[in-house]
């Protein structure tokens, strides 16, 4: 390798340029070992030694040509992940939905070999499936009770007091409890009947003695236990069915209600179609449902948030106190407001002089005539 001359530099021109440079020692750069393409052999137990050292220059053939990291890069870069390698698995959701109804998890549908069964359809049956098989259960339990527990329930969902039922069946129960092998209840019972009869109690006491000598107070007490059980039921069913016609009846107006509302609605005259059908939507349109499956409009909702806030309850309570006064004032208000945007347009200059100071100046009442050209 040639040894190439070395000049030094200064950054003064006075300075004086040393010359006496001594030539490299080749012998140094004989011990310095240089990079090959070549390979060498390497064997399981002892690797190839090649030891890179510190300011070596790395001497290459013209003619070996080095690999192009660029294209091991890009190779690297297109070869697919594990993840990507995995293909999506195909769902069949209608022999998915066969399955469950064919295991009895879930109740058979209507029209079912017609239905095509996308994804979202799954996804809302399955909710609807569960909905169902809530509902099932709980008339299964129901099914399961006596019948004063049966009237109850139906009592309360038709909006009954629990209460005004309870007592009914509490008198049920007394009555059933009350035993008839001892003489003791047995004449407990004759007597709860009779005076359900309006007897005093001195005809009851004659009426009792006269059983006991005949011999016929258990009899009697287990015929009039009979009888005491059929008034308690049959003044409860008049109740339940007092009730149901009362949630029949509040149900009819409910809907006389909503058709009103929506006529009043759609017949405003300040509003467009379109916020007659935002309004519509907001009152009647379900759009959340709580934890137990009750659904609420957005009417609903924003009362609850009123109602949970003392400082928007009191704004609202103000309001309704004097909903009448109110009103009139909103609609005073906007007439007043498009009443001076009006006159402002009109009358700009007016309303600057009066901000000067100025009065303001008489309006002319002559009318205006335009120019007639020949």
């Amino acid at each position: 390798m040639a040894v190439q001359e070395i000049k030094p530099f200064s950054f003064s021109d006075d300075e004086e340029v040393i010359t006496d440079l001594k030539p490299l020692d080749t012998t140094q750069e004989a011990k310095v070992e240089t990079y090959s393409t070549e390979k060498k052999e390497s064997t399981p137990d002892k690797p190839a030694d090649v030891i890179p050292t510190e300011d070596t220059s790395l001497e290459v053939d013209d003619d070996t040509e080095l690999p192009n990291i660029l294209e091991i890069l890009a190779k690297n870069q297109e070869k697919p992940s594990k993840e990507e390698t995995v293909s999506e698995v195909s769902v069949d959701h209608k022999a998915m939905a066969k399955y469950l109804i064919d295991e009895k998890v879930w109740d058979d549908l209507e029209g079912f070999d017609e239905l095509e069964i996308t994804p979202e359809i799954f996804a809302e049956l399955t909710k609807a499936q569960a909905v169902q098989q809530i509902n099932k259960a709980e008339q299964d339990f129901w099914d399961a009770q006596d019948e004063a527990t049966k009237q109850l329930n139906q009592y309360v969902k038709a909006g009954g007091k629990i209460d005004n039922l309870l007592e009914s069946i509490k008198e049920q129960r007394d009555i059933e409890s009350i035993p008839l092998d001892t003489v003791e209840g047995q004449e407990e019972i004759v007597r709860a009947y009779y005076e359900s009869l309006d007897w005093d109690k001195k005809k009851i006491d004659k009426a009792i003695s006269r059983s006991k000598d005949d011999d016929e107070l258990e009899s009697e007490a287990k015929e009039y236990q009979k009888k005491l059980l059929e008034v308690v039921n049959e003044d409860r069913a008049e109740m339940l069915r007092e009730q149901e016609a009362i949630a029949k009846d509040r149900q009819l107006k409910a809907a006389n209600f909503n058709k009103s509302l929506r006529t009043a609605i759609h017949s405003d005259k300040d509003l467009v179609d379109r916020d007659k059908k935002d309004l519509e939507k907001f009152y009647f349109e379900f759009k959340y449902e709580d934890n137990q499956g009750k659904k609420f409009t957005e009417f609903d909702k924003n009362i609850l948030e009123i109602q949970s806030d003392p400082k928007r309850y009191q704004k609202l309570l103000k309001m309704i106190k004097n909903f009448d006064a109110y009103e009139d004032k909103a609609k005073t208000e906007k007439t007043v407001t498009s009443k001076v945007i009006t006159f402002a347009k009109s009358n700009a200059e007016t309303l600057s002089n009066i901000g000067s100071g100025e009065l303001p100046k008489k309006e002319s009442k002559e009318v205006y005539k335009p120019f007639k050209f020949k």
